[in-house]
């Protein structure tokens, strides 16, 4: 009866074995892990052959979306717990997807080149002037 069998089988014994018995023991435990790593590969692989080829999608950092948002970092992190513009954690940081970004500022008028460029927004005055032209024109 050779070591494995006596392991496999449960009992709770003393043995006393030969540096010869030993070394086969250890060789069938390489090979037996390594027949499993084996395996685990083989199922990885056909894993990663059923899912789909990444989107490309692009995530860009909290500083990188609130410069194209035209927003402090403080309005992402109010923005992520209201639950409207929610990022992805990779890590410890946050990663916001680029076509997130596209469809608020497609979604809420705002000119994502003006943002790329540092638009500054209207002042009061200005504002106030638009917004009386636009009740005059009604």
């Amino acid at each position: 009866m050779d070591l494995m069998n006596l392991v496999n089988s449960g009992a709770q014994f003393k043995v006393e074995i030969t540096g010869y018995d030993l070394m086969q023991f250890g060789e069938n435990l390489i090979k037996r892990a390594m027949e499993e790593q084996r395996i685990l590969d083989a199922t990885r692989q056909q894993q990663d052959a059923s899912i789909p080829a990444g989107d490309g999608e692009t995530y860009l950092t909290s500083q990188e979306a609130a410069k194209m948002c035209n927003v402090c970092i403080t309005t992402l992190w109010a923005w992520a717990k209201a639950g409207y513009l929610v990022p992805c954690k990779i890590g410890r940081s946050n990663r916001y997807a680029l076509s997130d970004i596209k469809q608020l500022l497609a979604n809420h008028g705002a000119d994502e080149s003006k943002a790329k460029t540092g638009y500054v927004p209207k002042n009061k005055v200005q504002q106030d002037l638009e917004r009386k032209a636009a009740n005059a024109g009604l």
